[in-house]
């Protein structure tokens, strides 16, 4: 089944039964999955809400959302550095074997990570360099604090090179409440104020898709985020040639 829930007060405990190999695009929210090894099934672009994974075994979750959901001992194979909730817990995995300045930019790291989905790479870097860390140290602490972790340590290059450390984030004017803006071509962008007051991603593109479509204009949607704030990516069908369409401008 694609939606699988609980509630806030009493988690769904997960069941072999619910699951299909392929569960892209499927919404979990209040379920608790602890302990399930799940590296045969296809979890990319799946949204993981408000729930319990700890100690369970993940496969490739490209394009995942997690959001407030605890991961705690669990097997991480793959990672995105834009999968917050698993950053956070790849860096508490590495904590044993951290001292001094490594362990203060770990600390850092989760400390901010955890605080605020809005924040991002450039500001937690900003924040590590003013807790006394310098750049050259973010480097070669970097290494102990991402070990074992390659998209993290290519994140932290990509930072450094481009000297993108800054202390605002990235969106800060933007809220969840901020109406969606999308391309329907090349350099064309347009408002779309439908507020997007729902949790499920998948819902949200296809309410997307609709509403264009009672315009007399057939579309594909695909939302990369709703929380902190909506990112929606949109194209002619007709255009569509591959699964992924979006994946450049939503990088895994």
């Amino acid at each position: 089944m694609r939606v699988i829930q609980g509630t806030a007060d009493k988690l769904y405990r997960l069941q072999r039964s619910d699951l299909d190999f392929d569960l892209r695009q499927s919404y979990w929210r209040y379920v608790d999955f602890s302990g399930f090894s799940l590296e045969a099934y296809d979890m990319r672009d799946m949204d993981i809400l408000d729930s319990y994974g700890a100690g369970c075994i993940l496969p490739n979750t490209d394009w995942m959302i997690s959001r407030r959901t605890d991961w705690t001992n669990a097997t991480i194979t793959d990672l995105s550095s834009y999968n917050r909730d698993l950053v956070i817990e790849a860096v508490r995995q590495n904590l044993p074997s951290l001292s001094s300045q490594a362990l203060l930019m770990a600390k850092v790291i989760i400390a901010r990570k955890t605080s605020d989905y809005g924040v991002s790479w450039q500001d937690t870097l900003h924040s590590i360099i003013e807790a006394g860390l310098t750049k050259a140290e973010l480097k070669t602490e970097g290494q102990k604090v991402f070990a074992g972790w390659p998209s993290l340590l290519a994140r932290l290059r990509y930072h450094l090179k481009n000297d993108l450390i800054r202390p605002a984030k990235p969106e800060a004017e933007r809220t969840i409440s901020t109406p969606v803006r999308v391309k329907l071509k090349e350099n064309t962008w347009e408002r779309f104020d439908f507020f997007l007051t729902g949790t499920d991603r998948y819902l949200a593109a296809r309410a997307i898709e609709k509403s264009y479509l009672q315009r007399g204009i057939e579309v594909v949607a695909h939302v990369g985020q709703l929380d902190p704030w909506p990112w929606v990516q949109v194209s002619i069908k007709s255009r569509v040639v591959d699964e992924f369409w979006w994946k450049s401008g939503w990088p895994a």
